[in-house]
């Protein structure tokens, strides 16, 4: 199931998001992270070079396409 996706410029301010059954309280650690998780991890880094986090049954996955940082965040439960 996918939680979020994310675009970003590469200063981090965030172009797009959109959250998919998160509570409105959690959007804003998730922005957060994942934002350091870009600065931390895609400096110099080729384009669509694809990356991959976890914790438990959480998954992102995230790359750069130019100036843009993408991450699409999901669990490994699917929802109907």
């Amino acid at each position: 199931m996918i939680l979020a996706v994310l675009f970003a410029n590469s200063k981090g301010n965030i172009l797009v998001e959109h959250f998919n059954g998160v509570l409105a309280e959690k959007q804003l650690h998730w922005r957060s992270f994942l934002v350091k998780l870009g600065v931390d991890n895609l400096k110099g880094v080729k384009n669509e070079e694809l990356f991959v986090a976890s914790h438990k049954s959480i998954y992102i996955v995230y790359t750069v396409l130019g100036d843009v940082s993408i991450y699409i965040v999901g669990k490994d439960e699917y929802d109907d």
